[in-house]
């Protein structure tokens, strides 16, 4: 009896892998399975290229409002003291941004 049921079984799936709808929902879902993946490689490659044309942007933000603070205390362009002004101004940044670093590590 057990033998029986078990062809049943096969030959139902044999049926059902033969019917139109079954090859059709088959073809569909590996077509879509590596359009789904060149989908992710494109979107990982477009997001990091977004990611680094935001760094940029910052830079050159950070940059120009830099030098339009020393500019604004006194300090011409292109004058060494404005150059060492530009550069205190960035220690200063980075130390404030590695304090926030170092208290969000802690949990604070």
């Amino acid at each position: 009896m057990n033998g029986v049921k078990m062809r049943l079984e096969d030959r139902r799936s044999a049926i059902l892998a033969e019917s139109p709808a079954y090859k059709y929902i088959e073809r569909l879902l590996w077509t879509a399975a590596p359009l789904m993946i060149l989908l992710l490689v494109l979107s990982n490659f477009s997001m990091e290229t977004a990611r680094q044309k935001a760094e940029e942007n910052l830079a050159n933000e950070i940059a120009a409002e830099s030098a339009e603070y020393c500019e604004r205390w006194g300090m011409p362009v292109g004058g060494p003291s404005h150059a060492a002004c530009v550069r205190d101004l960035g220690n200063i940044r980075s130390s404030a941004e590695q304090r926030v670093r170092n208290e969000e590590r802690a949990g604070f």
